[in-house]
């Protein structure tokens, strides 16, 4: 009588253990076959500025050297910017700078060899009144800790310009990057283009200036 209630009870723990596979199988998904659909599904990745620029006032020092003048002349550029951000996209400028020039070797072996120098005008003093936009907002990663954070920008605008012989308008295209130090500080590095027509002993030259620039600057105002 034992066995057989020892039989009965085996056979019912083995069917009982088939259909508790067979359940289980039943459940089981191919390999490559995600468990839920992700065809229809849109992400998204949303990061607020870790220092936003609304209503804010940017006050820089820059430095920059004209990088495709006259061969004859090396002209080095010092003086101060300011920005005002609307927002985080757009902001409007001032800048005006002072330009320290020197005749390059090739000018001085010109002046010394034939007594002439180069029948080119150039610049003084600049100043600026600018538009300006943020085409995107990134940041780059320092170490496991520090994190820096940055908007490549482009800006157009006018300028007056100051020269050896009077003074002209130019048309000036800013490109540039400007990181964002903490939530006070500002380090920008670009290219600025000036487009002007200046006037020589045998007639008037349109010029085109591509400065290389780095400002460094503090920012005010805003939230904390």
């Amino acid at each position: 009588m034992k066995k057989l209630l020892l039989f009965i009870t085996l056979a019912s723990f083995s069917s009982a253990h088939a259909a508790l596979e067979q359940e289980l199988k039943s459940l089981e998904l191919p390999q490559d076959t995600s468990l839920v659909s992700t065809k229809s599904d849109q992400l998204f990745a949303i990061q607020t500025r870790f220092s936003p620029l609304k209503n804010r006032h940017e006050i820089g020092f820059s430095g920059g050297k004209n990088m495709n003048q006259d061969g004859h002349l090396d002209s080095n550029q010092y003086g101060v910017l300011y920005r005002y951000h609307i927002n985080d996209k757009w902001g409007v400028g001032l800048n005006h700078f002072q330009m320290n020039n020197t005749l390059s070797s090739a000018g001085k072996k010109l002046l010394n060899d034939n007594g002439v120098i180069p029948d080119r005008d150039f610049v003084k003093a600049q100043t600026d009144l600018m538009l300006e936009y943020n085409l995107f907002y990134g940041k780059m990663r320092l170490d496991l800790d520090k994190v820096v954070y940055f908007d490549q920008y482009w800006s157009v605008g006018a300028g007056q310009v100051e020269l050896g012989r009077g003074s002209t308008t130019a048309a000036v295209l800013d490109a540039g990057i400007a990181f964002w130090i903490g939530k006070w500080a500002s380090a920008r590095m670009g290219l600025k283009n000036d487009f002007y027509t200046e006037q020589n002993l045998t007639g008037s030259t349109r010029v085109h200036n591509m400065v290389g620039y780095l400002a460094f600057g503090v920012m005010l105002g805003g939230g904390k």
